[in-house]
């Protein structure tokens, strides 16, 4: 039969829900990653739209988003063959696909789904080759990522998470106004020379090490959440069974193992593997292994710090929900323009009073689903806030001097050419074995290391000085420097003891503003000793500071 002598063959659709208004859209005359699409509306065809986007678990990497759109294609307009079709020549794999969703009639449009056609699938739906219908198979940019392969003989530099992903993105040549990138929290590490290295998963190693997510957007942005995309968020919806809530259709909660582990086991790009455990967890559950490697960080310290937090998110079993779907046929007006707005990462809560499930969940995966005679059926996979969100322990970390401070005035003993702030150093005492001392009245000051993971707030910081007296009647004081400024501690003197003691000057607010100290602060101090002469001498074999914590991951 030819094209132009099309044979007529029905569609009839009772339509159940007059919204959501559908909108597909597809860039005909237009190349893959064109700033400004020209877009043809082909929405008078759609007979059904299916879109998958995101992850079913949350320690999944984000998948390529997918859609499937069936067109009527009785008129044949459809046939990439035909050449008396308004779009011959450009019905072509990877043609850009945009679909739409509208709780107001069309007055406005939300993104669902921005993607590419990756095929063009001839189907009938009457017997005998009738009922024509044209099947688009379509995949979002994660796939033009995918196919990239980085070829630098320099490589990329140390940098932040979020640069390194623009950095990719860049070699792409993925558009610079179709981001969506945060900063990131962690630095990179550099690559040296890259051959033939994956773009795509390079990505996703990154947001493997930031603790983050790479993804495509509704509105086909490349996007970047790191590790604090998600902390302080609200809830946007609350989806119940009690008065005022939103309905839902279905809900579905678990208690099972799938995501417990006891043991992480992460290994840093060059690194040696950390090993992070829970043994309460291990004798209540037995022993579940997770292994992360290739972590693109910059210290050991930084891997062992991931391998914490993934054990205080995973190392116990709790009822959670998995999963909630919603229909757009139920209470259409107040639900709708949720289920339109609502993405990955976003927040909601769930309630179910029979089953006590109360809580604040992240989505990690949406399925959209829309048929005229059904409407939109959409479901979220969760994750629960609350472990997302876990609370780490308090942490410390020990920082001893590296370099001489603002005064160098103590004797060094035993006097064979170490530097002073080397004879205090140690992180195992020796006692006299090596110190600085005096028998009149001068001071040491010393820079100390810089802290090696400085996120998170500051509960105090804490200079421990370790020292006794050879005679009687040696006073000593503890000091810092602390934004180019001399503080002393207000116990103010103190007289050695015979044996070896720490002493100690707790700071939990900063001596230099009196408000929380800053990680700068921690960055620029010095650590200080200063001697009052008695009949005897006053040794110091110790000085640190030890800046506590709560991380932030």
């Amino acid at each position: 039969m030819p094209f132009d002598t099309p044979y007529i063959f029905e569609f009839a659709f009772e339509s159940t829900s007059a919204i959501p208004t559908m909108r597909v859209r597809i860039a005909f005359a237009s190349d893959p990653l064109d700033a400004t699409p020209s877009w043809t509306d082909v929405t008078s065809d759609v007979m059904s739209i299916s879109i998958r986007r995101g992850r079913q678990h949350e320690l999944n990497r984000m998948e390529s988003g997918t859609a499937i759109v069936e067109l009527k294609n009785t008129s044949f307009e459809y046939y990439p063959t035909n050449t008396g079709s308004a779009y011959y020549d450009n019905m072509k794999a990877m043609k850009r696909i945009s679909i739409q969703g509208s709780y107001d009639d069309g007055t406005s449009y939300k993104d669902l789904y921005t993607g590419y056609i990756e095929a063009w699938i001839p189907t009938w739906k009457g017997e005998g080759g009738y009922g024509a219908i044209m099947t688009l198979r379509c995949v979002d940019g994660m796939k033009i990522v995918g196919r990239y392969r980085i070829n630098d003989a320099v490589g990329y530099a140390e940098e932040a998470s979020g640069i390194r992903i623009g950095n990719i993105l860049d070699d792409v040549g993925w558009p610079a106004a179709d981001r969506d990138i945060d900063t990131g929290q962690v630095t990179i590490i550099a690559t040296g020379a890259m051959e033939n290295i994956n773009a795509l998963d390079h990505a996703q190693k990154v947001a493997e090490s930031e603790l983050g997510l790479f993804l495509v957007a509704p509105n086909g942005y490349m996007t970047f959440h790191d590790r604090a995309h998600r902390t302080g968020s609200s809830s946007l919806a609350i989806f119940g069974d009690d008065s005022g809530e939103d309905r839902f259709r279905d809900i579905k909660f678990i208690l099972d193992e799938t995501l417990l582990y006891n043991e992480v086991r992460a290994t840093r790009e060059g690194g040696t593997e950390q090993v992070s455990t829970n043994s309460s967890s291990i004798t209540a559950y037995g022993r579940s292994s997770l292994i992360q490697t290739g972590l693109l960080l910059t210290s050991d310290f930084l891997a062992l710090k991931h391998a914490n937090y993934m054990i205080a998110r995973y190392s116990d079993i709790e009822m959670r929900v998995k999963e909630i779907q919603l229909h757009s046929a139920i209470d259409p007006f107040n639900t709708l323009p949720k289920i339109l707005d609502l993405d990955i990462s976003d927040k909601i809560t769930c309630r179910k009073n029979e089953a006590v499930i109360d809580g604040d969940y992240f989505i990690e995966g949406v399925q959209h689903d829309w048929t005229p005679t059904v409407g939109l059926i959409t479901k979220y996979a969760l994750s629960d806030a609350n472990r997302y969100l876990q609370d780490p322990d308090e942490q410390s970390d020990i920082l001893r001097p590296n370099a001489p401070g603002t005064n160098t005035n103590l004797t060094p003993f035993p006097g064979t050419g170490e530097a002073n702030w080397e004879d205090v150093d140690e992180a195992t005492t020796d006692e006299d074995t090596t110190y600085v001392w005096s028998a009149v009245s001068p001071r040491d000051d010393y820079n100390i290391e810089n802290p090696p993971y400085p996120y998170g707030t500051i509960s105090k910081v804490v200079i421990t000085a370790r020292v006794r007296e050879a005679g009687v009647g040696a006073n000593f004081l503890i000091e810092t420097y602390v934004g180019g400024n001399n503080y002393t501690d207000p116990v103010s003197w103190r007289e050695a003891p015979a044996a070896y003691t720490n002493y100690t000057w707790e700071m939990t607010v900063s001596p230099d503003t009196s408000a929380a100290w800053t990680w700068a602060e921690v960055n620029g101090m010095e650590v200080g000793i200063r001697f009052v002469a008695g009949t005897g001498e006053t040794r110091c074999t110790q000085l640190f500071a030890t800046v506590y914590y709560i991380p932030s991951w």
